[in-house]
């Protein structure tokens, strides 16, 4: 790494004396490269945080010591938030955690690796703590070792064993739908040499055609079919002699790209509406076939939605409301159809 490596230990004043080691184990490991840490001592308050953002902008390693008390002062609680905020621009900063004392990590450091095994102190704890304290310098040494020089993932190239046997398979399966547009779309991304793409635009302009036509009702559902056959047929011809010196340069990374996302979506994309043709006799159902009841005939009457008191005296219609040719209506009584047919050569002519 060339110039001096900068280090910024976050502390807070009751683990001062465990910051300081650590700074001393940390120029130990990384020698002969020079190291420069920040110090917070003899700042004044009011400039403290511009000079401690303008270290955090060059700095390479964050290291910060938990306790207990890291959280109490809001200038270690600002060093952290900092920290994180600039290491998304910056991918050389490499942020670990080390717990000095037995304490709850806090949540914003959930994310960045911690130098001790979970559980595990620099004081008061069993394993010797020059001994702890090395392993934290060791793990530092390796994760600057090891920082990214970008934020930035190079592209994934796609490279998958894929032989024109393969595609030549996939695109034939896809000839058999109504709708050749996405088939076409395809072909047109695949194929460079101008002969063979030209047999691709005749095809899909002859499709074309016979989509208005049909369309327009200018041919029939069996003429539409009659002359589809010989195109598609033609279609079918194209893809099962396509040879992998028309095809563009990099059409192995084209059909990965598009030919799957086509396959999920090109019935959805098609333009042609569904076609339903019969092709057997219309099932009528059972209830229309039976014989008229004493109750569906009273149900037909008018008389059958008044009361006897009104089937007695009829309400006898104005001159205004007579039918020419003496048929009359009462008003606000409606007829009910009925709900059985006896005749159903009727019913077959009007489904």
């Amino acid at each position: 790494m060339p110039g001096p490596l900068h280090i910024f230990i976050s502390y807070d004043a009751a683990d001062s004396q465990t910051a300081a080691d650590l700074q001393r184990q940390l120029t130990l490991v990384f020698q002969p490269l020079p190291v420069v840490f920040w110090s917070k001592n003899a700042l004044p308050s009011e400039e403290y945080r511009v000079k401690a953002a303008a270290f955090l902008e060059k700095t390479d390693l964050f290291v910060a010591v938990l306790s207990m008390n890291y959280e109490d002062a809001p200038d270690v609680r600002w060093e952290a938030a900092t920290a994180i905020a600039t290491q998304t621009s910056r991918a050389g900063l490499q942020i670990i955690t080390v717990q000095a004392r037995e304490a709850p990590a806090p949540r914003l450091f959930d994310a960045f690796k911690s130098a001790l095994p979970a559980g595990e102190t620099i004081e008061t704890q069993a394993i010797s703590r020059d001994r702890q304290l090395k392993r934290v310098a060791e793990l530092a040494r390796a994760m600057v070792a090891s920082a990214p020089r970008s934020n930035h993932l190079p592209e994934a190239k796609i490279d998958l064993p894929l032989h024109i046997g393969d595609v030549r398979e996939r695109l034939l399966a896809q000839t058999d739908r109504i709708n050749h547009a996405p088939l076409l779309f395809i072909l047109k991304r695949l194929i460079e040499q101008v002969q063979v793409k030209r047999v691709v635009l005749d095809t899909e302009e002859k499709f074309k055609q016979l989509r208005d036509q049909t369309r327009l009702s200018q041919i029939s559902f069996a003429e539409l079919e009659e002359k589809a056959t010989p195109v598609q047929i033609n279609l079918q011809y194209l893809i099962r002699d396509l040879q992998e010196s028309s095809l563009v340069a990099n059409w192995k990374q084209v059909f990965i790209r598009d030919y799957f996302h086509f396959v999920t979506s090109s019935r959805e994309l098609s333009t042609v509406p569904p076609f339903f043709v019969p092709v057997d006799e219309i099932a009528i159902p059972a209830t229309y076939n039976l014989d008229a009841g004493p109750q569906d005939t009273e149900a037909s009457e008018p008389g059958g939605l008044l009361s006897p008191e009104q089937k007695r005296f009829p309400p006898q219609p104005a001159l205004s409301q007579r039918r020419p040719g003496g048929q009359q209506f009462c008003p606000g009584v409606s007829i009910l159809r009925p709900r059985s047919y006896k005749n159903r050569s009727t019913i077959r002519t009007t489904l």
